[in-house]
């Protein structure tokens, strides 16, 4: 693991975690956002958990299981007394080969955090049995472990689909509120032209404001906020199409190759694009 201070966001950068099931106890609170390349799924079984995640305020609580990107900024801000449960993360290139939707990738490549508790009993069940089998030095049973994880993601992209209501705190603050409509907006519009004046323009606040409220609730700025989203477009295009590399950065917001190098290096995985291609095909 690395710490990095970049633009004095005070975000911690994870190594890759790779592929795990465990059983975990959440901290109260972190004292600062961190990143990481994988997709997370959390369920608890005790307590409840609320997530600062990339500019939105999501209050998890027990028996219901949660997916995100980790590549988003997020850290826990409110937890109960006792916060346990199972813990998952999953390779993003994984991810991107199975069969979920094209939505339910876009909203968790977006900056979205989805919540689903339609199948409470039968996750704890599952849990309880892919952490054993995690745990196993049987290739066939984590093989069927991956299995059913991905169908269990493909049931949630499902009720995702069907459902698509905010799983948010009510009224945490003005200023979180406002935020929250920030990264709304910056998710459905980081393909296009953007200033920090349009951005402003959209949410109805004077971009000093912005800035500030921005920078205090998600700990980073709103220009790399930006990049972040564009970068992780670019990641999946990488992975799931054959585009050309000139059109995958115009395809991500990007004016020119300069700009996109420069923001894929520095946000990124560490890799050239076409490096970061090729380790996926090899899959």
């Amino acid at each position: 693991m690395r710490r990095e201070e970049m633009n004095q966001s005070l975000i911690e950068y994870r190594e890759p975690i790779g592929f795990q099931v465990v059983c975990h106890h959440w901290p109260s609170l972190m004292d600062h956002p961190h990143t990481h390349s994988e997709i997370e799924i959390n369920f608890l079984t005790a307590g409840s958990l609320t997530y600062l995640h990339g500019g939105q305020i999501v209050t998890v609580d027990a028996g219901k299981m949660a997916v995100f990107w980790g590549g988003v900024p997020h850290q826990t801000i409110q937890s109960s007394v006792q916060t346990e449960g199972f813990l998952i993360t999953l390779p993003l290139a994984w991810f991107l080969q199975w069969a979920v939707s094209s939505d339910f990738c876009d909203r968790l490549l977006s900056g979205e955090l989805m919540i689903d508790s339609s199948q409470v009993n039968l996750d704890q069940e599952n849990l309880n049995r892919w952490a054993t089998d995690y745990s196993s030095a049987d290739k066939e049973l984590r093989s069927a472990l991956l299995l059913e994880l991905e169908a269990r993601l493909i049931r949630f992209a499902t009720v995702a689909r069907i459902e698509k209501k905010d799983q948010r705190m009510k009224s945490p603050a003005i200023s979180a509120t406002q935020v929250e409509r920030v990264s709304r907006f910056i998710a459905m519009n980081f393909r296009e032209p953007l200033t920090l004046d349009k951005i402003a323009q959209a949410v109805v606040l004077h971009p000093k404001y912005l800035t500030q409220v921005f920078k205090k609730h998600c700990h980073l700025n709103v220009w790399e906020y930006v990049l972040r989203l564009r970068v992780s477009h670019a990641q999946r295009l990488l992975v799931q199409t054959d585009m050309n590399i000139i059109d995958v950065a115009m395809d991500s917001g990007f004016e020119s190759l300069g700009p996109f190098y420069n923001a894929f290096h520095r946000y990124g995985p560490g890799v050239k694009p076409a490096r970061y291609r090729e380790q996926f095909q090899a899959h």
